[in-house]
Protein backbone atom coordinates (compact mmCIF):
# COMPACT_ATOMS: atom_id res chain seq x y z
CA UNK A 1 0.00 0.00 0.00
CA UNK A 2 1.06 3.41 -0.99
CA UNK A 3 2.61 5.97 2.10
CA UNK A 4 2.28 9.23 2.47
CA UNK A 5 6.00 10.83 2.43
CA UNK A 6 5.57 14.27 2.39
CA UNK A 7 3.39 17.63 1.00
CA UNK A 8 3.99 19.40 -2.40
CA UNK A 9 5.66 23.01 -1.35
CA UNK A 10 6.21 25.99 -3.42
CA UNK A 11 8.52 29.03 -2.32
CA UNK A 12 6.81 31.09 -4.93
CA UNK A 13 3.21 29.81 -3.84
CA UNK A 14 2.53 29.01 -7.58
CA UNK A 15 2.05 25.13 -7.80
CA UNK A 16 2.78 24.02 -10.98
CA UNK A 17 1.59 20.20 -12.79
CA UNK A 18 5.31 19.42 -14.70
CA UNK A 19 7.78 19.86 -11.64
CA UNK A 20 6.93 19.54 -7.81
CA UNK A 21 8.47 20.01 -4.57
CA UNK A 22 7.92 18.05 -1.84
CA UNK A 23 8.49 18.88 1.81
CA UNK A 24 9.27 15.47 3.25
CA UNK A 25 8.25 14.67 6.43
CA UNK A 26 10.01 13.35 9.66
CA UNK A 27 11.23 9.60 9.78
CA UNK A 28 10.30 9.77 5.88
CA UNK A 29 12.75 8.84 3.21
CA UNK A 30 13.37 9.51 -0.33
CA UNK A 31 15.60 9.58 -2.51
CA UNK A 32 16.66 10.29 -6.42
CA UNK A 33 14.60 8.22 -8.89
CA UNK A 34 11.90 7.06 -6.74
CA UNK A 35 8.36 7.25 -8.02
CA UNK A 36 5.87 9.50 -6.27
CA UNK A 37 2.38 9.96 -6.53
CA UNK A 38 -0.21 12.94 -6.31
CA UNK A 39 -3.76 13.00 -6.68
CA UNK A 40 -5.25 13.80 -9.59
CA UNK A 41 -6.81 17.60 -8.88
CA UNK A 42 -10.06 16.42 -10.34
CA UNK A 43 -10.76 12.72 -10.48
CA UNK A 44 -8.61 11.10 -7.47
CA UNK A 45 -6.28 8.97 -10.01
CA UNK A 46 -2.25 8.45 -9.21
CA UNK A 47 -0.20 10.66 -11.27
CA UNK A 48 3.11 10.02 -11.11
CA UNK A 49 6.30 11.84 -10.77
CA UNK A 50 10.12 10.92 -10.13
CA UNK A 51 11.89 12.01 -7.71
CA UNK A 52 15.42 13.85 -9.28
CA UNK A 53 16.75 15.66 -6.48
CA UNK A 54 16.75 15.49 -2.31
CA UNK A 55 18.30 18.04 -0.45
CA UNK A 56 18.00 19.62 2.91
CA UNK A 57 16.76 23.05 3.27
CA UNK A 58 17.09 25.72 6.48
CA UNK A 59 15.14 28.27 6.62
CA UNK A 60 17.82 31.12 6.93
CA UNK A 61 17.28 33.83 10.10
CA UNK A 62 18.41 37.95 9.80
CA UNK A 63 21.28 37.35 12.11
CA UNK A 64 21.99 33.81 11.29
CA UNK A 65 25.39 34.54 8.66
CA UNK A 66 26.66 37.31 11.56
CA UNK A 67 26.92 34.40 13.79
CA UNK A 68 28.77 32.49 11.36
CA UNK A 69 31.29 35.44 10.81
CA UNK A 70 31.98 35.03 14.36
CA UNK A 71 32.24 31.43 14.42
CA UNK A 72 28.89 30.98 16.10
CA UNK A 73 26.57 28.15 15.26
CA UNK A 74 23.02 27.42 15.89
CA UNK A 75 21.21 24.04 15.31
CA UNK A 76 17.92 24.01 15.11
CA UNK A 77 16.22 21.15 14.10
CA UNK A 78 12.74 23.09 13.85
CA UNK A 79 14.03 24.71 10.63
CA UNK A 80 15.34 22.52 8.82
CA UNK A 81 13.78 20.65 6.16
CA UNK A 82 14.51 17.82 3.64
CA UNK A 83 12.72 18.36 0.15
CA UNK A 84 12.62 16.67 -3.04
CA UNK A 85 11.86 17.89 -6.71
CA UNK A 86 10.39 15.75 -9.14
CA UNK A 87 9.56 15.32 -12.39
CA UNK A 88 5.62 14.13 -13.68
CA UNK A 89 5.52 11.48 -15.91
CA UNK A 90 1.34 11.45 -16.09
CA UNK A 91 -1.15 9.63 -15.03
CA UNK A 92 -2.77 6.71 -16.46
CA UNK A 93 -6.00 6.89 -18.54
CA UNK A 94 -7.81 4.46 -20.74
CA UNK A 95 -4.44 2.54 -21.01
CA UNK A 96 -2.69 5.76 -21.75
CA UNK A 97 -0.06 7.44 -19.99
CA UNK A 98 -1.89 11.28 -19.83
CA UNK A 99 0.18 14.62 -18.76
CA UNK A 100 -1.73 16.27 -16.23
CA UNK A 101 -2.57 19.33 -17.63
CA UNK A 102 -4.37 21.30 -14.50
CA UNK A 103 -2.50 23.52 -12.05
CA UNK A 104 -2.43 21.99 -8.94
CA UNK A 105 -3.69 22.96 -5.72
CA UNK A 106 -1.62 23.39 -2.42
CA UNK A 107 -1.32 19.52 -0.44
Amino acid sequence: MAERVGHTFSDTGRYRPERITIVVERGKEVAKGDLVYIEHPKNGSPVVYQVTRVYSCERARSYEEALLRSGSVILDDETLSVRADAYQWGWMNDGHLRPLRYHLPPH
